[in-house]
């Protein structure tokens, strides 16, 4: 067993040692006849030396997995576009039943858009919410694909998705938000009360 260990730390293919100290452990000593026992022995030992002489022949490692049904998520639009997109939106009446069949599709998918709103603007439907958990989950193509079939079933049209707003910029219908980025902007501290109420800084 210590030869064995000791070639498994040197060896190139910890293994084939471990097989071929394995097979010569369970050898029965009893059978009079241990020609073949002996044959894959040595054949193991060949193939072994084979390998300290020439490491190329080892095989390679295997592929990494390809991130079957991940796809990364959309190019975000300019800034002139979105604009356009939200000037143009319309409220998305049936956006509560879309996120009951959500729920019923998966329930955490489901939760993760409660509270939040919709938008249609050209062939998109605009999500809009402060629980950015809701665009992660999107971000899977099995979990964008299913909404996207729901829309189609309960408005009858295709719609692309995308965000109604991102993180890094203030909506151009909120005078109270470009208020407080235009205080911020003139170093006046301001308080977020939200965060406040909730005991986070």
């Amino acid at each position: 067993m210590q030869t064995a260990y000791a070639g498994m730390l040197q060896g190139f293919n910890r293994r084939i040692e471990m097989e071929m100290t394995l097979v010569k452990l369970c050898r029965e000593e009893r059978h009079t006849d241990t020609t073949q026992l002996e044959n894959r022995v040595a054949a193991l030992e060949k193939v072994l030396t084979q390998l300290r002489q020439n490491p190329s022949l080892l095989a390679p490692p295997p592929a990494a997995s390809s991130g079957r049904g991940y796809t990364a998520p959309t190019v975000r639009p300019d800034k002139e576009k979105m604009e356009l997109l939200r000037k143009n939106a319309v409220p998305l009446a049936q956006w509560p039943e879309i996120i009951e069949e959500m729920k019923r599709y998966s329930k955490a998918i489901g939760m993760g858009f409660e509270g939040s709103t919709a938008y249609t603007s050209g062939n998109y439907v605009l999500v809009d919410s402060q629980n950015d958990l809701c665009f992660e989950m999107l971000r899977k193509q099995a979990n964008r694909d299913r909404m996207r079939e729901i829309i189609r079933r309960l408005t009858g049209q295709e719609y692309k998705l995308g965000r109604y707003s991102y993180p890094d910029e203030t909506k151009p219908d909120d005078p109270l938000s470009q208020f407080v980025a235009d205080l911020q902007a003139a170093g006046v501290p301001v308080e977020d009360s939200k965060k406040t109420s909730d005991g986070t800084s």
